[in-house]
């Protein structure tokens, strides 16, 4: 078992955790933090230290961030965009450095700024500051979303701001 950094920390990579490892497993990608599973020791340090609740035990990861343990794990065990071998485990983040790329679901993940499909609304939102997280799960932080298209759907009306709040 391992800790695991879910879809809060894509494009926010506080690494208020990284000063907390004690044997510096937390690596840098582009857009996201990731811990190497077989350099973790699960000492659970960097958990609290999280401002916006992306670390989660493996085993305590909800079942809407579940694509994060195998993205996380794949970030070390695939060959990674712009790269030539996979990262394999390379003893210790500071001594990599940041890497410029994201294992596939984060590579993925919609930035702020694009227009996505919202899926639990119906319509096309504009991401304006976080990633989407489904209605009914807490988010680590307040999501704007702003629609573009709110007159598509009934009783919506143009410029309308949805605030998602847990």
């Amino acid at each position: 078992m391992t800790y695991v950094i879910g879809q809060p920390c894509v494009d926010v990579m506080d690494r208020a955790c990284v000063e907390e490892c004690p044997v510096d497993c937390i690596y840098e990608g582009a857009r996201s933090l990731d811990i190497h599973p077989g350099e973790c020791i699960d000492c659970g340090a960097r958990e609290p230290a999280c401002p916006v609740e992306a670390i989660y035990y493996e085993g305590d990861l909800p079942d809407h961030l579940a694509g994060s343990l195998a993205d996380n794990e794949q970030f070390f065990a695939v060959t990674l965009a712009g790269r030539d071998a996979p990262l394999g485990s390379p003893g210790g983040a500071a001594r990599l450095g940041p890497v410029p790329a994201d294992a596939p679901l984060v590579a993925a993940w919609p930035r702020p700024g694009s227009l996505v499909h919202h899926p639990c609304v119906g319509d096309l939102r504009w991401v304006t500051d976080a990633p989407v997280v489904p209605l009914g799960h807490r988010p680590a932080r307040l999501t704007f979303l702003t629609s573009i298209m709110s007159s598509a759907r009934p009783g919506g009306y143009p410029g309308r701001v949805d605030r998602q709040q847990g």
